[in-house]
């Protein structure tokens, strides 16, 4: 949906941007988006945004919010996510029961669709969508299935003629060949197929593994601060790729192109600028302060993030691009302050000297030598270049390259 991009960079100026990356935008209570913590974010067949969220779901257009909650019909204003369908439906999917979905733009709850009623959990379902059907499932030791499309609930049986009366966890399935994945407490992985009736054990080590699930044929194992990726061959599991954190990991996300997202427990998204097939680049590490539940990359590869109590944040792919290319190794501890004019990138570190950006290269400036004072801010046209430290700002002439120094006075009153 073409417009929604041309109406993000019209509002890209007019709201809040954040220091830390160039054309960076929050949304937040002021823009329409009255909500505290927002969960999974999805875009629709026509290019809208969804966003779920502990007061109801939202919908952005690229210039407003519109909010689903009570009034429109939901039961339970809590919502963890949506499922866009093809037929334009989207599913609601709240944090207890009282499943809904949006048809035609109005909520269509339990009431009114008594299907959804047959839809019953105790706990947060696992949740699979097989083209134009919706899978829910106990996520440990599932019985039966509940299938939704076009309006109606079928319950049928996951494992019909499986007999092991031991504890399983659904991780995955594969509707091409009808395979169901299933970790058991002894640490197996069983594969389930449907047609068959026959399962196949297969040994993994996954050491202290606090998390494991299945996304388009990887499988994807969670420790503290660990992760690693494994590739099924026949009946083993070989490891393709891992990586360890020094912060605990708070959440796996794979985008549309297939790339890596790890979001941190005490703030803070790493994000891995190749495919989870190939050997992991070096991360970036974005929005040190803040949360992140869910990460977006949309239709025009612009990227979305939603948090713990800070809103949505957008950033364009031009921006995006920008910052996470960079020449700078490690960049994320070092740059404390950054803006940006039409040609050049303008960087403050965290000590008394930044840079500029421009041609694939970049140009350092010293302002105080041997300084450790950090960078505040930084605001730039294309004629100028203000750089504030903690005690001094300093005005730098894009054209002639020439520096002045102000120091800041405290007045004590």
């Amino acid at each position: 949906m073409h417009f929604l991009v041309s109406s993000v960079f019209i509002i890209l100026f007019s709201s809040l941007s954040i220091a830390q990356i160039p054309g960076l935008v929050n949304y937040n209570d002021e823009d329409g988006l009255n909500s505290s913590d927002t969960y999974q974010i999805r875009q629709d067949y026509k290019g809208f945004i969804w966003i779920g969220s502990d007061n109801g779901l939202f919908r952005f257009d690229g210039k407003e919010f519109k909010q689903y909650g009570k009034k429109e019909g939901l039961r339970n204003i809590e919502i963890l996510s949506c499922i866009p369908l093809p037929n334009g439906e989207i599913f609601i999917i709240p944090f207890l029961d009282d499943f809904a979905y949006i048809k035609n733009n109005k909520i269509v709850n339990s009431e009114i669709n008594k299907e959804l009623q047959k839809i019953q959990f105790t706990n947060t379902p696992g949740i699979a969508r097989n083209k134009d059907e919706i899978y829910l499932y106990d996520n440990y030791n599932p019985k039966t299935i509940y299938i939704y499309k076009n309006g109606k609930v079928k319950e049928v049986p996951l494992l019909p003629n499986y007999q092991k009366k031991i504890p399983l966890a659904v991780i995955g399935f594969d509707f091409d060949n009808q395979l169901t994945y299933l970790l058991s407490k002894k640490g197996e992985i069983i594969i389930y197929n449907a047609i068959t009736k026959k399962e196949m054990i297969c040994p993994i080590h996954l050491g202290k593994s606090l998390g494991f699930f299945e996304y388009k044929g990887l499988f994807f194992s969670k420790e503290d601060k660990k992760i690693i990726i494994f590739k099924r061959e026949n009946a083993t599991f070989k490891k393709i790729n891992s990586y360890e954190s020094k912060e605990i990991i708070h959440n796996i996300i794979i985008d549309k192109n297939n790339k890596l997202w790890l979001g941190l427990e005490n703030g803070g998204i790493l994000f891995f600028d190749r495919p989870i097939t190939e050997k992991l680049s070096p991360p970036v590490k974005l929005l040190d302060n803040y949360v992140i539940n869910d990460v977006l990359v949309d239709n025009d590869n612009n990227v979305w993030f939603t948090s713990v109590k800070n809103g949505v944040f957008f950033i364009a792919e031009k921006f995006f691009r920008n910052y996470i290319n960079l020449p700078i190794k490690n960049n994320s501890s070092h740059i404390t302050a950054i803006a940006g004019n039409a040609n050049h990138i303008f960087l403050g570190y965290n000590e008394s000297s930044g840079g500029i950006f421009h041609s694939g290269r970049i140009d350092n400036i010293n302002f105080e030598k041997n300084g450790k004072t950090e960078h505040k801010g930084i605001y730039a046209n294309n004629n100028i270049a203000i750089f504030g430290l903690s005690r001094r700002v300093f005005l730098y002439d894009i054209h002639t390259r020439k520096k002045n120094y102000y120091k800041i006075i405290s007045l004590k009153i």
